[in-house]
């Protein structure tokens, strides 16, 4: 992620949505000639299980969000990182077969990055304690880029934390963990983990988010 604060870009649209989502969608798909038989991984976060119940299957959810507003709706930063999630979906969905191209989303982790910049010192200087290093931060995107049997696992998220073997044994077919155990579990560097999505495994969802992205960058001046 760029950014978690807001304001309004020169596009008119969310500073934050357009550096942690929409920036990145119009990249890959600029690039996607160029990726056949690659690899691409989204960078998401614990925040995307903080996206409440509003449905995410309507363009007006991802409109709402994208476009600034001096009283924006509740929940920016978790979308764009619930984006990333659904954009692995259907990048798999649409280009999988096509083009040999297979994404993974990874939460990094809570990490002591630049991203806490804008914050007070003295709490940054508790996250220099209490978070991982963004060395420690970056084993889960590797994992991701380098290791060859995600895709025959079905993996599509990771993050960088250990939970209990019950959960790590039935991970594809439970509900996904609680958020604390995505923030500040025991660390051990990468594992696959249930994302939170929509009932139909975010499908739907990742189709509208898609029509909206396209619609969106076809607007920006």
């Amino acid at each position: 992620a760029g950014r978690n604060t807001s304001g309004q870009s020169k596009n008119k649209l969310d500073l934050m949505y357009q550096s942690n989502f929409l920036g990145h969608f119009l990249l890959t798909n600029l690039l996607m000639d160029k990726l056949k038989g690659g690899r691409v991984i989204n960078v998401s976060s614990v925040m995307h299980h903080f996206c409440g119940a509003e449905p995410k299957e309507t363009p007006e959810y991802w409109k709402s969000r994208a476009k600034y507003s001096t009283d924006p709706p509740p929940g920016v930063y978790s979308a764009t990182k619930l984006a990333a999630i659904l954009h692995s979906i259907e990048l798999n969905r649409r280009f999988g077969e096509s083009h040999g191209v297979y994404s993974l989303a990874v939460n990094p982790g809570g990490v002591n990055s630049d991203i806490w910049r804008g914050f007070p010192a003295w709490l940054r200087a508790i996250f220099r304690l209490v978070y991982l290093t963004t060395e420690q931060g970056s084993v889960p995107l590797i994992a991701a880029a380098v290791r060859d049997d995600w895709k025959d696992q079905g993996v599509i998220y990771l993050q960088p934390y250990w939970i209990p073997s019950f959960f790590a044994q039935q991970r594809q077919q439970i509900s996904p963990m609680i958020p604390f155990t995505e923030m500040l579990g025991p660390y051990v560097g990468y594992f696959p983990t249930k994302s939170r999505l929509p009932e139909d495994g975010g499908i739907k969802a990742g189709q509208i988010l898609w029509q909206v992205s396209e619609e969106l960058v076809r607007q920006a001046p």
